[in-house]
């Protein structure tokens, strides 16, 4: 009786574990097909049911970032980063969700700025070659006053960076900052 119980809880666990791995599936799917609110609703269900899939959070962080709801983006991303900490992209995105999120909410930017700086430069200390975090560090450092940490020189410094290994990169990175002045 008891290897029965056994047996039945391990074909029940089969059971569900499958049903999640193809309810994901079927939302990604709904994702990549541009069916952005029909995924939303699948992955928002996903989560009922399992709040600790983390393919559904990104998704969904994903959608909000997609619909310009940048602060639900970078709530969500800030559980990416919590469980993957040493995923540059996470922490990219989480940064430029928070970014943009003060961009339209300027009152907020001294709550978030540290925040901000933080995981974009965690991003390319993770990974030195990642160009989209690097312009999105130039971007804010010629943005932003001096008095809140602006600056030219550390912008040109990253563009410096991109152009020891894509020049191609380092010619927008380069002209950002000529942009600004």
């Amino acid at each position: 009786m008891k290897s029965f119980f056994v047996f039945t809880l391990i074909c029940l666990f089969s059971c569900y574990s499958i049903y999640s791995q193809t309810a994901t599936e079927d939302a990604i799917n709904f994702y990549k097909k541009g069916e952005v609110n029909e995924a939303k609703l699948q992955f928002e269900k996903i989560l009922e049911q399992d709040p600790d899939n983390y393919q559904a959070i990104y998704y969904l962080s994903e959608i909000a970032f997609g619909k310009m709801e940048y602060k639900k983006a970078a709530d969500l991303m800030k559980l990416m980063v919590d469980k993957y900490p040493n995923n540059e992209e996470y922490h990219f995105k989480y940064g430029g969700a928070l970014g943009l999120y003060v961009r339209d909410h300027k009152s907020k930017a001294l709550f978030y700025l540290d925040d901000i700086k933080e995981h974009m430069h965690k991003a390319v200390e993770i990974n030195t070659q990642y160009t989209d975090a690097y312009l999105g560090l130039i971007k804010l450092y010629v943005e932003l006053p001096g008095f809140l940490g602006g600056s030219r020189q550390k912008a040109k410094k990253f563009a410096d960076t991109i152009n020891t290994y894509d020049m191609e990169a380092a010619k927008k990175a380069y002209n950002l900052i000529a942009m600004a002045d």
